[in-house]
């Protein structure tokens, strides 16, 4: 589910542009989360134009305008290339120049799409996951501007996981096919940095607690159904135990009976071996309750069973459901890994967010922010 690769691409002005090179290049004062002491392992495969020398070929390019290009007007296109969990573990397995080839086909084949140039690419291994910038101008070879190219968002993951195929890693499910398997709007619904900084640890913390939840219930549940199971077993044995001793013997007694007469007119008595009527009725009684008290045993056994297959159920249920919680929760740190590159790669530390929100009101701005 997470061995997919990913672009997104945003367009910047000059300054933006220049400010997004000097962090490509790690020149100058740089963010906590960028380990120093691994920047050498970092790949400038193209240096990044300056804003000035992009805002340059793009009005090189310009031939047909009839206006210079507007200070705040994109000059540059920037994309980032991330990859999901188990597919960077695909990548940190290649070589350092097998990576960069595989990031330069990648970001070729979009700037192809563009019918334009590549103007910068670095691959960053001095961060929590492996990654690559790259850049292009704003105008292509015929002197359009990328926005008019009506390439989506789509296509770009199209292309690029067709480039990184051979490694078993894909472009991930598209928009529309989610939508048409039911996923909800708020999932697939595009929200600012400033939405996903509230929302993601929300919805993280949400569904980690639900996890748990659910893992607390499954094992009150296993152990219900442990304490059902030697309860059973105790029952079986009992009643084993019952069925081999006899509840009561019944004994005959010696009685001496008249068999005739005598010559001499005297009575001719016989010993015999006979029951006692009270006995008799007694242990019919008795065998009558033992036969009750084994109804019922087994009638008890039955039902623990019944239970013990209901429980057993439940919990295959319950497995099923936190597996499907794990992964969602395996979803929302990959969208909270996404949400920190951006903010990241627009130099924003997660401290920042109240002052930049504030900013942003202040320059009476929503605060909505660019696909990137």
């Amino acid at each position: 589910m997470s061995k997919t690769i990913s672009v997104r691409i945003k367009g910047s002005a000059k300054s933006a542009a220049s400010g997004q090179r000097k962090h490509d290049l790690r020149e100058g004062k740089q963010p906590s989360y960028i380990d120093a002491n691994l920047s050498y392992a970092n790949s400038i495969i193209i240096a990044p134009f300056t804003g000035s020398e992009i805002k340059g070929l793009c009005e090189i390019r310009r031939t047909n305008a009839t206006r210079r290009i507007r200070s705040n007007a994109y000059v540059a296109t920037n994309g980032i290339i991330t990859f999901g969990y188990q597919a960077q573990a695909t990548i940190n397995r290649l070589t350092p120049q097998e990576q960069d080839k595989m990031f330069q086909s990648v970001s070729e084949s979009i700037a192809k799409k563009f019918n334009n140039t590549l103007t910068g690419l670095v691959v960053h291994r001095d961060e929590s996951a492996i990654h690559a910038h790259f850049q292009m101008p704003a105008v292509n070879r015929n002197g359009c501007p990328n926005s008019k190219e009506r390439v989506n968002y789509s296509e770009l993951q199209d292309i690029a996981g067709d480039a990184t195929a051979y490694l078993g890693i894909t472009r991930g499910i598209s928009k529309a096919k989610r939508m048409a398997a039911g996923e909800p709007d708020r999932a697939h619904i595009h929200r600012s940095v400033k939405q996903l900084h509230e929302d993601l640890p929300r919805e993280l913390a949400g569904a980690i607690n639900n996890h748990r939840a659910t893992v607390a219930r499954l094992e009150d549940d296993i152990n219900n159904h442990t304490t059902t199971v030697a309860s059973l077993e105790a029952t079986e044995k009992n009643l084993r135990a019952k069925m081999k001793v006899s509840p009561l013997q019944l004994k005959p007694v010696n009685a001496e009976i008249v068999v005739g007469k005598t010559t001499m007119g005297r009575k001719k008595t016989a010993l015999v071996r006979v029951f006692k009527a009270d006995k008799v009725t007694d242990f019919i009684h008795r065998q009558q309750v033992i036969a009750e008290t084994y109804t019922k045993l087994r009638g008890s056994m039955q039902n623990a069973l019944n239970k013990s297959k209901e429980q057993a159920e439940t919990i295959k249920s319950l497995e099923k459901q936190s597996g499907c919680l794990l992964e969602k929760n395996e979803c929302l740190l990959e969208k909270v890994g996404d949400l920190e590159l951006v903010l990241y790669d627009r130099g924003v530390m997660p401290g920042d967010i109240p002052s930049e929100i504030k900013r942003a009101r202040e320059l009476n701005d929503d605060g909505q922010g660019q696909r990137l």
